[in-house]
């Protein structure tokens, strides 16, 4: 289970050797320490694999520089969808913005909920505390709550409690 997270966390690659080319693959694969995942032959012969993204990277080098035919899939894993990102960057902005206003949402005074009040008007509540700097669309790590409780029980000396 580990190396299954592992290996969508770096990507793998579908590798696909040409029949006339499999012994020198496995030869440089072998020589290479090569670990390998689901290999077997299609019909034509050739042998197809699967390997991270490092290692086939790796292996595409060495199979270019000795001449081996083969063909790559598309990446799987974290990497594709970095690939599918990479050619849509509205979907990264529109996730970022997204992610902006979320963590903003819980940052500043969308509503307020007057309870329990009996002797003051909600209006004459809202009126002092909008003069004290409080008001819809405040920026509430920016407020001093026991400051703002002093000068509203100051204000209106029939409060309690706020």
């Amino acid at each position: 289970m580990i190396r299954g997270i592992f290996e969508f966390f770096v990507g793998m690659y579908r590798i696909s050797v040409s029949a006339a080319s499999r012994e020198r693959a496995a030869d440089i694969m072998f020589r290479e320490g090569v670990e390998i995942n689901s290999a077997q032959m299609d019909d034509g012969g050739a042998y197809v694999f699967c390997v991270t993204c490092p290692v086939g990277h790796r292996l595409m080098i060495l199979f270019d520089r000795e001449n081996v035919e083969y063909k790559v899939g598309k990446p799987r894993g974290i990497p594709r969808v970095l690939l599918f990102l990479k050619s849509r960057p509205g979907i990264v902005v529109g996730v970022a913005v997204f992610s902006v206003v979320l963590w903003m949402s819980g940052r500043v005074v969308w509503s307020f909920d007057i309870t329990g009040n009996g002797d003051i008007p909600k209006d004459r509540i809202m009126s002092v505390l909008e003069e004290l700097g409080f008001t819809y669309g405040t920026y509430i790590p920016s407020v001093d709550f026991d400051r703002l409780h002093a000068d509203f029980l100051t204000r209106e000396p029939d409060a309690a409690w706020i």
